[in-house]
């Protein structure tokens, strides 16, 4: 009952800001279909402007969310967001995990995933997004948030940013291309943290 309860006011409070504030997406269009989609990890509550805006096409948005208690909101709010979550198992569980992600890319879908991972540090990225795009020949897309109206929690490791109402939003996608072993150590200097 407490899932419930908290996952419906998480997801109204997402409508509220989407349906109030002034979203510019730059280059966020069907051409980011078949991509690996990185974002911050601080950036995840922003992210949820992307599901609204995708809500009703006819593809897929499958979001990485970490096995934990929290996961199980985030879960429900992105299924009420029309996305199709994968739970991220942990241990020797991410051996069934990453079948299934591997049947997933061969459908037509976003796979999103935090750059920075769920424990962090902040704008160091981790391997999988890459590994991913490596493997099955997706191009990488790395969403850039800004916000105006907001409140920062400084005392999180990824300093979460929870956008207000009434605001200034802006997403923009970068193509990063295939990521190959080559190009890996190039990508990861192009790799945006916020200013």
């Amino acid at each position: 009952m407490k899932v419930k309860i908290i996952s419906n006011l998480y997801y109204l409070y997402i409508k509220l800001v989407y349906i109030t504030s002034k979203i510019e997406f730059v280059d966020i269009d069907e051409s980011i279909v078949n991509s690996i989609v990185g974002f911050w990890h601080g950036d995840s509550f922003l992210m949820n402007m992307i599901l609204c805006k995708f809500q009703n096409e006819s593809f897929d948005i499958m979001p990485l969310i970490t096995e934990d208690p929290r996961g199980e909101y985030i879960v429900k709010v992105a299924e009420k967001l029309n996305a199709k979550p994968i739970i991220v198992l942990n241990d020797v569980k991410i051996i069934q995990t990453m079948k299934e992600i591997n049947r997933k890319l061969l459908e037509k879908n976003i796979i999103a995933i935090a750059l920075d991972g769920p424990l962090g540090p902040k704008h160091k990225p981790k391997s999988m997004a890459y590994r991913l795009s490596k493997n099955s020949g997706r191009p990488m897309v790395q969403i850039e948030f800004q916000s105006k109206r907001k409140i920062i929690l400084s005392k999180r490791w990824d300093n979460y940013i929870i956008p207000l109402p009434f605001g200034v939003i802006r997403a923009k996608s970068v193509n990063l291309g295939v990521i190959t072993k080559e190009k890996l150590s190039e990508v990861k200097s192009e790799i945006n943290a916020p200013q």
